[in-house]
């Protein structure tokens, strides 16, 4: 699967140094393109005549010195400039901070600290003081803030971060994405992030890349939504081709979830699609007349959830090509029996676990001794969920994938269970028992997907995703592709329901009609 890899700061300094020893790029030359490029940056955002410029002592406080340089080359501009020295750290004593603070600016360039700066900021220093009162001014005149690299404070490789002292509403960095600008929440701290080539030397970047591997590569939707799944489908291909996808799920009050699941694998390519709600709240369902209905649930009989010998009948007597259990679902349906019927199921169909079957799975897993089939199942949880993987034990709960200790602690676990799991937050990251390639020669520990919007924000629309990757799983894709590409398509779809009815008033049923509308 191509992606683009995420750099961490080692792989960037590597760039860099290995651009201007080894391969003949001047430094200065780099350096006048990252000032062109922040400058354009500043200019085109703020709109503006007045600008500060932050500059600390690394290279990206050079950048910033060559950008103020350029916007002051226009005489109608003002542009007033604060070089920020290592030690002592002073700010000039002929532009006091009160003074500044009470002047009007349309744009900050944030210059201070870059990928090398190593948190926490200390608020108290000279650095944390400027950038305390930019932003006031900020607050004050509305002004625009353009970070060069990432915002002053911020650390490149840890996308956890939820704060900086200066937010930035535009952020210009060279040669590729770090984990600051790819992964939310940090992402949410640098604004629109402008990806700039300043012309590093290839040969530098597939050095820097083999000695600092990627921890995260960056899918792009219009790439996955090509690789069509259902193009080599024959003219004469009928349901079983496309796929049965069974959805098992529901509780009071939450029988929409299942079905919109089951809709969403059926606008998705499916050729058939059942859902199986519990008897004693299925009358609360309306079920449309495109889906099936089966009855799966125990009826007594010591039993939990989903009955299993109903199950392993239904699987391979209706030849069901793809299972997703938990939407709509507070408790977990499955217990040991049905669990294995699922390991069992894995080694030729395809399993979606989501909402309450996630609570607990891991140790149930670890009970029972079964494993799924690599590469055929995938778990979905977001953040509230992830931290119930493991059953609420504090000692035992998994990392949330955010920075190379947390990606690599969920791929030994994946790989010991023979799972995916895909954090589903607004920038969904995913895992696997191994390393994606997402290139020639290049791997990267877990799949970033960060085109979606916050019109996704909707309850509901992870029953959407979970339908949609059920039907890729269905047609064969492995958990990788039909997990992405899933996501790629329901994005699209939520962009095209919005530019019908809003992009706050999209539904999740919104989502499913144009499901078959996402060009390939």
């Amino acid at each position: 699967m191509n992606a683009e890899p995420v750099w961490t700061a080692a792989c960037a300094r590597t760039v860099d140094e290995l651009s201007i020893a080894n391969f003949g790029i001047r430094q200065a030359d780099l350096m006048e393109r990252a000032g062109t490029a922040i400058a354009n940056v500043a200019r085109n955002a703020s709109r503006g005549k007045s600008f500060l410029v932050l500059a600390g002592p690394g290279n990206n406080g050079g950048d910033a010195l060559v950008a103020a340089r350029l916007l002051a080359a226009d005489p109608s501009v003002r542009v007033v400039t604060i070089p920020i020295s290592k030690t002592p750290a002073e700010i000039p004593p002929e532009i006091p901070m009160a003074k500044l603070i009470a002047e009007s600016f349309n744009c900050i360039i944030d210059g201070v600290f870059g990928l090398g700066f190593r948190g926490p900021l200390d608020p108290s220093s000279a650095a944390g003081q400027m950038l305390q009162s930019a932003a006031q001014i900020k607050a004050k005149c509305n002004a625009v803030v353009v970070a060069v690299d990432l915002p002053s404070g911020l650390t490149c490789d840890d996308s956890g971060q939820t704060e900086a002292i200066l937010r930035a509403d535009e952020t210009v960095t060279f040669g590729a994405l770090k984990a600051v600008h790819a992964v939310a929440p940090a992402r949410d701290l640098c604004g629109r992030v402008h990806c700039i080539d300043i012309g590093f030397s290839n040969d530098a970047v597939r050095t820097a890349l083999a000695g600092s591997p990627p921890v995260f590569g960056v899918v792009h939707g219009r790439d996955l939504i090509a690789e069509d799944p259902w193009t080599s489908l024959s003219p004469s291909a009928h349901k079983y081709d496309r796929g049965h996808v069974l959805v098992a799920g529901g509780s009071a009050g939450k029988t929409g979830a299942p079905i919109l699941s089951a809709l969403a694998a059926l606008r998705s390519g499916a050729g058939w699609a059942t859902v199986a709600i519990p008897g004693k709240i299925s009358g609360q369902a309306g079920i449309p007349p495109d889906l099936t209905t089966e009855s799966l649930w125990s009826r007594g009989n010591g039993l939990s959830g989903l009955d299993p010998k109903k199950l392993e009948r239904f699987l391979s007597g209706r030849k069901v090509r793809a299972v997703v259990v938990g939407p709509g679902t507070m408790e977990n349906p499955l217990a040991l029996k049905s669990l294995g019927v699922l390991c069992d199921f894995s080694k030729a169909g395809f399993v979606v676990l989501d909402a309450a079957a996630l609570h607990g799975i891991v140790p149930m897993l670890r009970k029972s001794k079964q494993t799924f089939t690599e590469g055929r199942v995938i778990l979905t949880p977001h953040p509230g969920e992830w931290r119930l993987l493991s059953n609420g034990n504090e000692q035992k709960r998994w990392p949330a994938p955010l920075d190379a200790d947390g990606v690599l602690a969920v791929e030994h676990e994946c790989a010991d269970l023979g799972i995916h799991v895909l954090y589903k937050h607004s920038t969904p990251i995913l895992c696997g028992p191994v390393p994606f390639r997402i290139g020639e020669g290049t791997e990267a520990r877990a799949l970033v997907f960060n085109e979606g919007s916050n019109a996704m924000g909707r309850a509901g629309t992870g029953d959407v995703l979970a339908g949609c990757i059920a039907a890729h799983g269905a047609i064969g894709c492995d958990a990788a592709m039909a997990t992405m590409r899933a996501l790629a398509v329901v994005s699209s779809a939520t962009q095209l329901a919005a530019n019908l009815v809003g992009r706050h008033a999209v539904l999740p049923s919104d989502i499913i009609s144009m499901l078959g509308k996402v060009a390939s």
